[in-house]
């Protein structure tokens, strides 16, 4: 994305078109877009309409607190799934925190504010099946069983170990009716 033309708009101050940066790592790749998906979330009460009917914030330094809210919460939730599952993937049974993502059963896109925060709507799972999870490659029944996707290829399940018989070792009454929405709108 370093490429945009020299161009700049002819308006009563000259800016330039697009902007140039590049990432150092795929860490920064990820806040940048973490980042993007928290700005383009609904306006919060007070936000004012601009142009076209698009809500933004009015004030930048409400978006920066609203910003640090959402990653608050994202840690508290991080950290209610640590304790809810004894700080282990509750299908791998991996117990290495650095490993092991707070992934979201209902997509954050998808939740409302209360849903994002609720440990309910969240497992703690090892990162490549926390990827397969957001994906839609797997998903879980109510008991627990692992649902596998047509779409996976045999050289995935194998490379990562996924067998039918596997099953989460916890599965929270309060987590019910998220699977059910992740079997139903995000598993193919």
């Amino acid at each position: 994305m370093k490429h945009f033309p020299k161009r700049q708009n002819n308006g009563k101050t000259p800016i330039n078109f697009g902007l140039a940066f590049a990432f150092d790592n795929g860490e920064a790749l990820s806040n940048l877009i973490d980042l993007t998906l928290q700005l383009s979330l609904p306006a919060q009460e007070g936000a004012s309409r601009i142009g076209g009917g698009k809500e933004r914030l009015g004030d930048p330094r409400t978006e920066t607190e609203a910003m640090r809210a959402a990653r608050l919460g994202q840690s508290g939730f991080r950290a209610d799934l640590l304790q809810s599952y004894d700080d282990r993937c509750p299908l791998t049974g991996v117990d290495m925190p650095e490993v092991l993502r707070a992934s979201h059963i209902k997509p954050w896109h998808k939740a409302s504010h209360i849903e994002r925060l609720d440990p309910d709507n969240g497992l703690l799972l090892s990162v490549h099946l926390d990827l397969l999870f957001d994906k839609g490659l797997i998903s879980f029944e109510n008991n627990g069983a692992i649902k596998l996707s047509p779409r996976l290829k045999s050289a995935v399940i194998g490379a990562y170990g996924l067998k039918q018989e596997l099953r989460l070792s916890k599965v929270h009454p309060g987590n019910l009716p998220y699977l059910e929405f992740h079997r139903l709108h995000v598993f193919k």
